[in-house]
């Protein structure tokens, strides 16, 4: 499968079909973005290679609290679209007169929260009321650009399964570019490095059996 990076404005091609963001002048398709073009059999496609997080429902974000109201906790989400989590979306239900949000979840907290609405007045409804939902208490948190978590994850997670066999620690690939990494401090730094190897290499082929090389060699990659 052929892939080259493209720039904003750049042609596609004429009478075809295209996949992902691009402008069309009459029988012309231009790409509207920085990214990789993806020549398939029957179509184009158009991968970004950045962009800022832009919410969705369902998705399971990284974020930490910012700030506390009377009746909600505010989340920053790495995006330019706040998070809030009600207390009724908490993992249980809230006296409010009698217990203190400052004390179940301070500032600072951090957690793995679903996305439950975006759209009404541009924020992101949070909720806790999830199994797949977690307060990470341990652990690092690192950033990568939220348009490389699916080549983190990989088709069929065929890279992040590999990640955690080979590194043997916790891992966690937030939808909004946030990963969380426990274990070993050594094995969690290393982890970082080959992370970041994959960020600057997404757009190469190949690159999960490139990766799984490096890491049985215990090399630091450039």
């Amino acid at each position: 499968m052929e892939r080259k990076v493209i720039l904003p404005g750049e042609f596609i091609g004429k009478n075809v079909k295209v996949q992902g963001p691009f402008y069309k002048i009459q029988d012309s398709y231009y790409s509207s973005i920085y990214g990789l073009l993806e020549d398939n059999q029957n179509y184009k496609k158009i991968i970004p290679l950045a962009g800022k997080y832009i919410p969705r429902p369902g998705d399971l974000v990284i974020g930490y609290v910012k700030d506390i109201e009377f009746s909600n906790w505010i989340f920053d989400i790495n995006s330019p679209y706040i998070g809030i989590l009600p207390v009724e979306e908490f993992s249980r239900p809230v006296d409010l007169p009698k217990e203190d949000l400052r004390k179940l979840l301070p500032l600072g907290t951090v957690a793995y929260i679903l996305v439950k609405e975006f759209g009404r007045e541009r924020k992101a409804i949070l909720s806790l009321k999830d199994k797949r939902v977690k307060i990470l208490k341990k652990g690092r948190i690192i950033e990568i650009p939220p348009v490389k978590v699916p080549r983190i994850i990989g088709k069929k997670s065929s890279m992040i399964k590999m990640l955690k066999e080979k590194l043997k620690i916790s891992i966690i690939v937030a939808q909004n570019g946030r990963i969380w990494l426990n274990g070993n401090v050594d094995d969690v730094l290393y982890a970082e490095k080959i992370i970041n190897y994959i960020v600057k290499y997404a757009h190469i082929s190949g690159l999960t059996d490139k990766v799984k090389e490096i890491i049985e060699r215990r090399e630091i990659p450039e």
